[in-house]
């Protein structure tokens, strides 16, 4: 991946501690990503953007990353961007919750340098993403 790749990458998290953690772990990757601090935030963010990816973190005041993804699934978007979610959560309920948001995968937290790499190898490499398809899957 390369620094052309930057402005493809939503990175949404409320925690500030997480926030900077996840923008160093790109900064390693020698990405950039453009942030939102709830989901309300990121909805209108990709409604102006052309995301080919976002982390969204689930659990979010404002807006929670599970009804953020269902409107921008039901946006009016050209094309659907990866939604991975980011999420303490790894139970095989809260894997089908965010499945049938419109996730496209998810990693569990605390997650690795390599965990996060694989997903960004496999959104950014795919053209066409369709929610609830694809390689994006970090446990």
């Amino acid at each position: 991946m390369t620094m052309e790749q930057a402005a493809t990458i939503l990175l949404v998290e409320d925690n500030p501690l997480n926030r900077s953690l996840l923008e160093q772990m790109l900064e390693w990757l020698e990405l950039k990503a453009d942030q939102a601090e709830d989901g309300q935030q990121a909805v209108e963010m990709a409604l102006h953007a052309d995301y080919r990816l976002i982390l969204m973190d689930v659990q979010m005041p404002v807006m929670n990353g599970l009804e953020a993804t269902y409107q921008i699934r039901h946006s009016d978007l050209k094309r659907q961007p990866r939604i991975v979610a980011m999420t303490a959560n790894a139970f095989v309920e809260d894997k089908q919750r965010c499945l049938e948001a419109g996730m496209d995968g998810m990693l569990v937290k605390p997650f690795r340098l390599d965990d996060l790499r694989h997903v960004l190898d496999s959104c950014l490499m795919d053209d066409e993403p369709q929610a609830g398809e694809g390689p994006a899957r970090a446990e």
